[in-house]
């Protein structure tokens, strides 16, 4: 039996009431979809919330090992990206209530958001260079952006080497012929050779973020053990 067509408008006021029918149903998805992105947002930042929490009452040891146990097989959960969603949860403005509509439902993207200080974050907002449908690869290029510009202006506003008063201040401040040295770079307050951060990064297929704070270090630490425990279950299936 084949289905029963519905009746034609044959006035005008027939079609504007199908047409309006459709644009109400139509703001209903877009009310549901916002719903739904706000609830995203708020699902990360009480996941964050509660993961600081916790980490603040467990010891170290427990922190560290609090991810391997079979309860988080089934989901996508581990010590970096849970060190990212505390991050989140403890950003000013990504936590306000009122900014969750302007903002996009992605970890990945909030976690780049709060890298940046909260006037920062608010001022992107304010010119509407963060929307909710902004992608997680656009705010990564806009932070680091950001924060490339933010060192430029640094260093133009920083003060002048004051000039040598003595023939020893003299010599001391003359360039010299050997090359200067790069001191190691630091992981958590402990020197790491150069080369063992660069390998890692490079085997691992991981971007080494050139600015990284006590959290970030933290992140990025978490992400070389996983890799590195990854690969050695891989070579010993």
């Amino acid at each position: 039996m084949a289905p029963q067509s519905l009746p034609q408008p044959v006035t005008l006021k027939d079609w504007t009431s199908r047409v309006v029918e459709k644009l109400d149903k139509l703001e209903a998805s877009k009310k549901k979809l916002k719903t739904a992105a706000k609830d995203t947002i708020a699902s990360i930042v009480g996941l964050g919330t509660e993961l600081n929490r916790m980490k603040s009452s467990v010891s170290h040891g427990e922190w560290g090992r609090f991810f391997d146990q079979p309860a988080f097989e089934d989901y996508d959960i581990d010590q970096s990206k849970a060190i990212r969603l505390m991050k989140i949860a403890k950003h000013p403005t990504l936590i306000d209530k009122s900014k969750w509509h302007q903002l996009p439902p992605s970890y990945q993207a909030l976690y780049q958001l709060s890298r940046l200080d909260q006037d920062e974050v608010q001022e992107l907002l304010e010119k509407k260079l963060i929307r909710s449908d902004t992608s997680k690869n656009e705010i990564t290029t806009l932070v680091q952006n950001l924060k490339t510009l933010s060192g430029e202006v640094k260093e133009v506003k920083a003060l002048p080497s004051p000039t040598p008063t003595s023939k020893k201040e003299t010599e001391r401040a003359a360039p010299r012929d050997e090359e200067y040295e790069a001191p190691p770079k630091r992981l958590n307050g402990k020197p790491h050779p150069p080369s063992l951060v660069g390998i890692l990064g490079e085997y691992f297929d991981m971007d080494i973020p050139e600015d990284l704070d006590d959290e970030d270090q933290e992140a990025f630490e978490a992400s070389c053990r996983n890799a590195f425990q990854k690969f050695i279950r891989s070579s010993h299936a």
